[in-house]
């Protein structure tokens, strides 16, 4: 069966919506699993709650008297602020309450297979229904029109199996992904500890010892280019692509400036590095960039950033950050620790791009001409 075949009701026929209101008094959840979830949008980024809310940060024996109860089985999507731009979308499985800038959308059970109606809001833009100028708002009234395809409870079902399956692949790689930014971090404070504690007793000096800094250059934002072959750098690691390089060696990068001053990052082969950002322009034998970049991210750099208007740092205010400098041998070790543990990011990478262009095609050969966008 196509899309072509299904029938086509409104969304509002087939579903109940549930508004946000005041969150009653609550407390720490702890894994109780009596009582109601009081649910705020921050909740919807908590590590776990990436498609099914399986925890918040506040839980209630009751749900209060003024409250907005979601009942279990829902669509729970953020409804107002900047928030909506987030285009985030989760299941609820048990009773939440909801706050203000949240609503959700419970389907009919024996019209609506709920697993089909999240992969189905998974295929819009939220930002692209909302309405109000200055505060974006989604209501009732902005989703009870939309069109709604309704093939049977059991083509949805196994429609949403087979992209249930797919995005549980998706996760599952993101958090391989996770784990071994984690890994990295865990050896290298195995090996080596921080300047604050030092237990092992190593040689500690400053950044300006070690390291010589400039700031990279202006690359107007009109040279970027999606399918440009070289990747450009700021504060915030790749922010795109251009045609051309600035440096064919691989540089250690440092955001300078707002809210990505003081992030580390190493740039790949034949990359732009940004004028909002720092790069190491000379390094002393005694440390490998690998290392380096490392032990800064432990340095605590923004701590040296200007303390009036944005954030700011350069060369000179980070230079007396201390760094241990371990013997060239155990930075030896740590590289190649490094460099197998990234080797297995990389793999992990090109598997999870794979997998996301796999769950994009089954979206758009399942919901092709209901697509939001």
């Amino acid at each position: 069966m196509t899309t072509r075949d299904w029938a086509t009701t409104t969304l509002g026929r087939v579903v109940d919506f549930y508004a946000g209101g005041s969150l009653p008094e609550g407390q720490p959840y702890e894994g109780q699993d009596d009582g109601y979830f009081l649910m705020k949008v921050s909740d919807m980024n908590l590590p776990g709650n990436e498609s099914v809310i399986g925890r918040c940060i506040s839980w209630s024996k009751s749900p209060g008297a003024r409250s907005a109860t979601c009942p279990a089985g829902a669509v729970v999507i953020p409804k107002r602020g900047g928030a909506i731009g987030t285009n985030k979308k989760r299941l609820v499985t048990r009773p939440t309450v909801l706050d203000p800038n949240l609503m959700a959308i419970r389907p009919h059970a024996d019209e609506v297979d709920l697993g089909f109606l999240y992969q189905w809001f998974a295929t819009f833009d939220l930002a692209s229904i909302a309405t109000g100028s200055s505060v974006p708002q989604l209501n009732k009234q902005d989703l009870a029109p939309l069109p709604f395809p309704l093939p049977s409870l059991e083509e949805q079902r196994r429609i949403a199996e087979i992209l249930g399956r797919a995005d549980e692949l998706r996760t599952k790689r993101r958090k391989t992904l996770t784990q071994l930014d984690h890994l990295a971090n865990s050896i290298f404070l195995d090996l080596f500890d921080t300047p604050h504690t030092n237990r092992r007793n190593l040689t500690v000096r400053t950044l300006g010892e070690v390291a010589k800094l400039k700031s990279g250059a202006f690359l107007p934002s009109s040279q970027m280019a999606s399918d440009g072959k070289y990747a450009v750098l700021g504060g915030n690691g790749v922010s795109g692509y251009h045609n051309e390089y600035m440096f064919k060696e691989r540089m250690l990068v440092i955001g300078r400036v707002g809210a990505y001053c003081g992030c580390v990052h190493v740039s790949p082969p034949r990359a732009w590095v940004t004028d909002n950002a720092l790069y190491v322009s000379e390094l002393d034998s005694s440390v490998t960039i690998n290392y380096l970049a490392h032990a800064l991210k432990h340095a605590n750099l923004n701590q040296y950033a200007s303390q009036s208007g944005q954030p700011l740092i350069s060369g000179s205010r980070i230079y007396p950050a201390p760094i241990v400098v371990p013997p060239a041998h155990l930075q030896q070790q740590f590289d190649d620790h490094i460099y197998a543990v990234e080797a297995h990011r990389e793999k992990s990478l090109t598997n999870l791009k794979k997998l996301d262009a796999l769950f994009a095609s089954l979206q758009e050969r399942t919901f092709g001409n209901t697509v939001f966008s």
